[in-house]
């Protein structure tokens, strides 16, 4: 949205659950074509890589793995061992955006 103030014009931000539910639609959009999905930054899904399931983008690790381990008590070290095409920076990434979602739920 434009706001026509005379001198300059000011770009007004859509607030972020306006954002989040627009990113939303758009995505549902997308996946009932059958096709790539980058969910967020690091999380993408497409129906030709293990049936939809969610996976670290690049890869074929599915991020419920990451969880998985988290909740049997490994640390990220440990996962990242076990799955070396997932990045450090990409665990982290999905950790904070899960924190943010899991914040601005509550």
């Amino acid at each position: 949205m434009v706001i026509r103030l005379g001198v300059e014009d000011v770009r007004l931000r859509p607030r972020p659950e306006e954002a989040r539910r627009r990113r939303i639609s758009i995505l549902r959009r997308i996946r009932s074509c059958g096709i790539l999905v980058s969910v967020s930054s690091v999380v993408s899904q497409d129906p030709q890589i293990l049936g939809g399931e969610a996976v670290f983008t690049g890869t074929r690790v599915p991020v419920k793995s990451l969880f998985d381990h988290l909740e049997a008590g490994d640390s990220i070290e440990q996962f990242l061992e076990g799955f070396p095409s997932v990045k450090r920076e990409q665990v982290i990434a999905l950790l904070e955006e899960a924190r943010e979602h899991a914040l601005s739920a509550s």
